[in-house]
C-alpha cells in the first residue's frame, strides 16, 4: 500500500485503524479525506497568498524609506561644506538656515512616512476596525489615508532631491531659485505631515472606541520628554 503524499497514511495505520474498530473499505480508510478536493483549502491557500504580498509591499515600503533615512542623516555633513562653500563666495544671502531647516524637515518627514507603512499594514488588516465599521467604509478610510501617504512621500522625494542637488556651485541667481523651492517644499511637507496626523487621529483613532490616541504632531518636534501631551 502506497502511502498519502498529503498525511502520509501506509498500510501499518490501515492495519492499527481497521484493529481499533474503525471502518476501512479494502484500501480506504473511513474519515481519510487527504483526496478529496476541498474548496476551503483553495481560499485558505489564495489567503495566505495574499498575505504575503500584502506584508512584502509594506514592508519594502517601510525598509525602502528607513534606508532612504539612514542615507539622508550623512547629508547633514555634505549640507554643512555646502554652507561653508557659499559663505566663502559673498554671496548676497548672508541666511542660510533654509538649508539645515529644510534638512531637518526631511529627517523629521522621513521618519512619519516610514512609520506609516507597518501602521497600515495592521491598521487596515480588517482586525482592529472590523467591529466599528463596514468593509466598505474601511475600505474608503484606507484609501484616504493612502491619498495623505502619497501626497506626504512626493513632497519628501521632492525635498530630498533639492537638497541633493550642487546649489553651492550655481550662479547666485539659481541659488536664490533652488532657496525658494527648498523653502516652499519645507513649508508644504510640514502641513502634509499634520494632516496625516490629524486624519489618523481623527479619522481612524476615534472610530476604534477606545483611548489610543497620537502625541499631537509638532512641526520642530518635541525635544525633551516632559514636552509631550500624556
Amino acid at each position: 500500500m502506497q502511502p498519502c503524499q498529503v498525511c502520509m497514511w501506509s498500510a501499518v495505520l490501515l492495519v492499527m485503524w481497521s484493529s481499533n474498530g474503525h471502518s476501512t473499505h479494502g484500501e480506504a480508510i473511513e474519515g481519510h479525506t487527504c483526496g478529496r478536493f476541498k474548496e476551503d483549502h483553495i481560499a485558505n491557500v489564495a489567503r495566505a497568498k495574499s498575505e504575503i504580498v500584502r506584508y512584502s509591499h509594506y514592508h519594502g515600503r517601510f525598509k525602502a524609506h528607513s534606508d532612504s533615512f539612514k542615507a539622508e542623516i550623512a547629508l547633514k555633513e555634505t549640507l554643512q561644506k555646502k554652507i561653508s562653500n557659499m559663505e566663502a563666495r559673498e554671496l548676497k544671502i548672508k541666511d542660510y538656515d533654509w538649508v539645515t531647516n529644510g534638512a531637518e524637515r526631511l529627517f523629521r518627514s522621513r521618519r512619519i512616512i516610514s512609520y506609516s507603512y507597518p501602521f497600515a499594514y495592521y491598521m487596515f488588516s480588517g482586525t482592529f476596525l472590523s467591529g466599528e465599521m463596514t468593509k466598505e467604509e474601511r475600505n474608503i478610510k484606507q484609501n484616504l489615508f493612502e491619498d495623505h501617504q502619497q501626497q506626504l512621500e512626493g513632497h519628501i522625494e521632492k525635498l530630498s532631491l533639492f537638497l541633493e542637488e550642487p546649489f553651492d556651485d550655481y550662479l547666485e541667481e539659481k541659488v536664490m531659485e533652488t532657496r525658494m523651492q527648498i523653502i516652499t517644499l519645507s513649508k508644504i511637507t510640514d502641513v502634509l505631515c499634520k494632516n496625516l496626523y490629524d486624519y489618523i487621529d481623527n479619522e481612524i483613532l476615534l472610530h476604534l472606541g477606545t483611548t489610543i490616541n497620537i502625541v499631537p504632531y509638532r512641526s520642530m518636534g518635541a525635544d525633551k520628554a516632559v514636552e509631550l501631551d500624556l
